[in-house]
């Protein structure tokens, strides 16, 4: 969980990011550039961080929704639900 926390935060706050794996849970932050795989051989490893620290200082954009507001978006949702069963009962 701590590990899924920390990374979620990464692309929010725009930091640079390399996953040390050849898979993520998020890949929608490889799509949008503020994640990148490198795996786990050591020149790849090596390489991510020198592209890391040649490139900007931050990179990639926030995923489509990732905008903290979640839980005010499935409330609206859940209370159009709740007028939608009201009025078909």
């Amino acid at each position: 969980m701590l590990r899924r926390s920390l990374a979620d935060r990464r692309a929010v706050l725009n930091s640079r990011r390399l996953t040390l794996r050849a898979n993520t849970e998020r890949p929608v932050t490889i799509d949008v550039g503020s994640n990148q795989l490198v795996g786990w051989r050591t020149e790849d490893i090596l390489a991510g961080v020198q592209r890391v620290l040649d490139g900007p200082r931050r990179i990639g954009q926030l995923p489509d929704n990732w905008d903290g507001r979640s839980a005010k978006r499935i409330a609206q949702i859940m209370q159009m639900a709740r007028a939608d069963y009201r009025e078909s009962s």
